[in-house]
């Protein structure tokens, strides 16, 4: 597996911790009390719905039924999450809950009994690793199942492929034991484990049945130090495969009686090759195809392949597009039972949107409607009204900015990936979207890197880069780095935005946009850098002195992803593997507390509360929902709250702003999206001083900017809200317990910094309204 780094404001997302020395331990002492006291509004109901998007389709080889798999929540207008099957009369309900969806990534049948795998610690709220039998109305615990991956031992592991050869379950992915024994890469089960002390370096992801034995394929290149782009398991042994080719992705199929091989580059664009292989023999099948093949299937007498989003058939040794009664915007999974070829996707049959089509060479049929969410990438508080990002499940990926305005979504603009990956922050009231390049999002105003909406138009800093900027987030601050030349402002290096002006807080000084983080720890300026190996990554935190960063400490870290905010002037890191720790004044980790599944996402109030959220229903053996507030002390929950994971959240001082992967809050239908009221507002912060800034100069007569930069993006298309209202609300129960946590500082400091007064400063928003926009 392949690791990307992630930063964003407020949190960073890349390893988790490895335990160590460094580590300190708190004493966790769970007890009762109030919980968050407040409402849900009840208005977004299903608001967020669009057709789903089928990740995979999977014929049983004995009945013929068809396993669906994706991110839908609906079929026909039936409740079912993620998986299905269909048995050519009726769709089956595997009763996953809302935040099982995705979870699964390969199913199998074996022994009349279905088994799931993929990559989760929990289903159906309960704990089962990675690998789940059906009893009929439950998924159960498959022993321990899977543990650890390939690079770590206590690392998350992930399946890919169920397979049945003989009379023996294989699994293939990324794992380093199954139910109790060392199983790297590949297990197997026939009513016992046979223990499998042979290691492939990297992801087994299919096999597939030949006469001389199952043969396992994937990501991996060696196995037992040995070079092999295959293995074949023979007399229980398996045994390398070396083509000599270059390192790459390799997928097998069995289609009829024929071996096939799909080979992928590692490296874009991705070129791919089709090969038969007979005999030990390979030979190509048709030209080179310029990107991924993500399928191969045979249907009448044919091949076909999914690619580029497309159906593809071989036509004459050439591959060449299919030509099908329906159109297809977007092709997300295909198989084949050599009568009937089955498309997940997004397409339009007889002018209908359809998710899934069957076609068996004349004739199309739609066979459902499944209904998903929009995939809701950002959230913050706008004036009250909680203000998204989306990403689009069209082929371009492209993105929206949507607000609510009461009662529907209004769309504020669309763009490409810039737009999709746009963070959202509130400083007071108003939300502001910044992006890494500027961009276009009203056809009155040049391109920038910062706008806000206000008075139904679109208005903008006059921020325009030509570079990459990101934006750091640390307790309730805003701040980025501006390379000199970069900017079309007279001002670089580290600089902080209040909404209205940035000021200069450390002179230029080379930063790295990408792997770098700031954050203000105990009133003082901190970078964080990721150094990535092929087994660990580290964490080297530096301190600036005034003049320069000075290196302090290090950390070794793993492979699950961790996040960090900064909340009353202090530094936290929470993990994936559900563990919440402080920095102390030596840069050591102490552990608070520890939940029951991942944290995902974190923000803090400076003075008030700091707000967790994940896939987690207990912090410390005490059940709180996925979402609990922190007051330096102890955790307390809601008592109603998301049927599923929260994925990212925002809060004022008067709102808790939540999306993630739920449909339901307590008993109000609130697809992917929910704002709770505080019953009584958090407590106001109280500033206190800022790190000073040094070698930076006083700018006087600074001229109000007049918005002329020049544009550098196509205009998008943006729209106007009208009618808003003010969102209902329903009364919440308060008898939620609440963890408390013992030997934790109560009296840590406000982090919010006041400007420095020598700071170089340089005015974003003229003190006049913007024009509004033309619709």
């Amino acid at each position: 597996m392949r690791s990307t780094l992630r930063l964003s404001i407020g949190f960073v997302s890349v390893a988790l911790l490895a335990l160590s020395s460094l580590l300190g331990v708190n004493a966790r002492q769970p007890a009762s009390s109030v919980p968050i006291s407040g409402t849900w509004d009840s208005s977004f109901g299903q608001s967020l719905q669009q057709p789903a998007t089928i990740s995979s389709l999977t014929i049983d080889p004995i009945t013929g039924e068809l396993y669906v798999l994706g991110d839908f929540h609906s079929v026909n207008g039936q409740a079912i999450n993620g998986l299905t099957k269909w048995d050519g009369a009726a769709w089956t309900n595997y009763n996953l809950h809302a935040d099982d969806i995705n979870k699964i990534r390969a199913v199998a049948t074996y022994s009349d009994t279905l088994y799931v795998a993929g990559q989760f610690t929990n289903l159906q709220n309960r704990q089962i690793n990675a690998i789940a039998t059906w009893d009929g109305t439950n998924f159960q615990a498959f022993g321990e199942g899977l543990w650890g991956t390939l690079e770590q031992e206590f690392a998350e592991p992930i399946a890919y492929a169920l397979h049945v050869y003989s009379d023996t379950l294989y699994i293939g992915g990324n794992f380093s034991g199954f139910n109790g024994w060392q199983s790297f890469g590949v297990a197997q089960w026939n009513g016992t484990v046979k223990p499998q002390p042979i290691e492939f370096n990297d992801t087994v992801s299919s096999f597939i049945s030949t006469p001389e034995g199952l043969v396992a394929a994937g990501d991996f290149w060696k196995f037992n130090f040995q070079p092999a782009q295959l293995a074949r398991l023979e007399q229980n042994q398996w045994v390398p495969i070396n083509f000599g080719w270059p390192t790459m992705y390799l997928q097998a199929y069995t289609i009829g009686t024929s071996t096939y091989l799909v080979t992928r580059s590692w490296y874009a664009p991705f070129q791919s090759q089709v090969y038969r292989w007979h005999n030990s023999q390979r030979e190509l099948i048709g030209p080179t195809h310029p990107g991924p093949i993500n399928a191969l299937v045979g249907f009448d007498n044919r091949l076909y392949m999914q690619s580029d989003n497309q159906l593809w058939v071989l036509n004459q040794d050439q591959w060449v597009p299919a030509q099908l009664p329906f159109a297809i915007t977007k092709l997300t999974a295909l198989a084949s039972d050599g009568e009937t070829l089955y498309l997940g996707g997004h397409m339009t049959l007889d002018g209908q949107p359809q998710q899934l089509v069957a076609w068996d060479g004349s004739t199309a049929q739609g066979l459902g409607s499944f209904l998903g969410k929009q995939n809701v990438q950002a959230i913050a508080g706008d004036v009250g009204q909680p203000l998204i990002t989306t990403k689009h499940i069209t082929a371009s990926n492209s993105g929206t900015i949507q607000r609510w305005n009461g009662s529907q979504w209004d769309l504020l603009a669309t763009g490409d990936t810039t737009v999709s990956n746009a963070q959202l922050h509130s400083l007071g009231q108003q939300a502001y979207v910044l992006l890494e390049y500027p961009r276009v999002l009203s056809q009155a105003i040049p391109a920038s890197n910062i706008w806000h909406w206000e008075n139904n138009a679109w208005q903008s800093g006059v921020l325009s880069t030509t570079d990459h900027i990101n934006w750091h987030r640390s307790g309730q601050q805003l701040f980025t780095y501006l390379a000199p030349l970069q900017s079309n402002l007279p001002i670089t290096g580290l600089v902080e935005f209040d909404g209205q002006t940035l000021s200069q807080r450390i002179a230029a000084e080379w930063f790295s946009t990408y792997d770098e983080q700031i954050v203000v720890h105990q009133s003082q300026f901190y970078k964080l850098e990721f150094n990535e190996l092929q087994w660990s990554s580290f964490l080297s935190l530096a301190r600036w002195n005034g003049t320069t960063w000075q290196d302090v400490k290090t950390h070794s870290l793993g492979k699950r992803d961790y996040h960090f905010v900064t909340w009353n002037n202090q530094l936290y890191m929470a993990t994936t593997g559900g563990r919440l720790y402080r920095f102390d004044q030596d840069l050591n980790l102490i552990e608070i507390a520890q939940f029951d599944g991942p944290i995902t996402t974190m923000q803090g109030l400076d003075g008030g509360g700091l707000y967790i959220g994940g896939d987690f229903m207990q912090v410390g053996g005490v059940t709180t929902g996925p979402i609990v507030r922190f007051d330096g002390t102890s955790f307390s929950g809601l008592a109603s709250y998301p049927n599923g994971a929260v994925r990212k959240l925002a809060v004022d001082y008067n709102r808790l702003y939540v999306a993630g992967d739920f449909s339901k809050v307590g008993e109000i239908d609130s697809l992917g999206v929910a704002v709770f009221s505080f019953a009584t507002p958090e407590l106001t912060p109280t500033p206190t001083n800022t790190p000073t800034a040094t070698n930076t100069s006083t700018v006087t007569n600074t001229p109000l900017p007049t918005n002329t930069a020049t544009a550098t993006s196509t205009p998008t298309t943006t729209a106007t809200v009208t009618n808003t209202r003010t969102p209902t609300s329903t009364p919440t129960a308060t008898n939620t317990p609440t963890i408390t946590v013992t030997s934790v500082p109560t009296n840590t400091p406000s982090a919010t910094i006041s400007p420095t007064p020598n700071a170089t400063t340089y005015r974003l928003y003229a003190p006049v309204a913007m024009a509004r926009t033309d619709q």
